[in-house]
């Protein structure tokens, strides 16, 4: 929370979102900790581990709180379930690209490039599909955005350059920033 308080600072514009599991907001009490999170800057919240069936506490706290609730749907999710996640999803739908865990891939299969067009036939223009897991080079931001995605997140690429670099911070940062710079170049249609 110092973390995002100081990044809120710096950068009052930028949405800030926290991915955490649903046992820290439970332990804390839900609504207390989305208001202490809103309160350093947090906009939102992107909650893998809770299902859309389980999330009405937290669904209700956040949208008294005007917080964004952000939820996964997988390349496999049946039709009638991602209409159910859309009606509760807010600032953006997270599609999850492969399945098994998250980490740089080489490539992805054509079945990402389908999964990607039929979400975001799903979504039409309610909401931005971001799409996530394993994208970690220019080249797979432009094949997300090409088959519809409206944004693609990246994790493990970027702490992989921070883990890499850890004892050269001024290098680490000059490596991320281009890295950054070089993933939204080639989302820009």
């Amino acid at each position: 929370m110092r973390l995002a308080r100081n990044v809120r600072k710096k950068y009052p514009e930028l949405p800030l979102l926290f991915m955490t599991y649903s046992n820290i907001l439970f332990r804390t009490g839900i609504e207390k900790f989305m208001e202490q999170s809103r309160d350093c800057g947090i906009d939102g919240f992107i909650i893998p581990d809770m299902p859309v069936e389980e999330g009405q506490q937290y669904i209700t706290a956040a949208s008294k709180l005007e917080l964004m609730t952000v939820f996964l749907v997988s390349p496999n999710t049946p039709p009638e379930r991602l209409r159910r996640i859309l009606q509760k999803t807010s600032g953006f739908l997270y599609l999850v690209s492969v399945f098994g865990i998250t980490g740089a891939r080489v490539s992805f299969q054509d079945s990402t490039r389908d999964a990607v067009r039929n979400v975001k036939l799903a979504v039409d223009s309610k909401i931005p599909l971001a799409v996530g897991f394993g994208i970690s080079t220019p080249a797979h931001a432009r094949y997300m955005t090409a088959a519809g995605a409206d944004a693609v997140i990246v994790g493990s690429a970027i702490l992989d350059r921070i883990e890499t670099a850890s004892r050269n911070r001024v290098g680490m940062l000059q490596n991320i920033e281009k890295f950054a710079k070089s993933m939204k170049k080639a989302c820009t249609k």
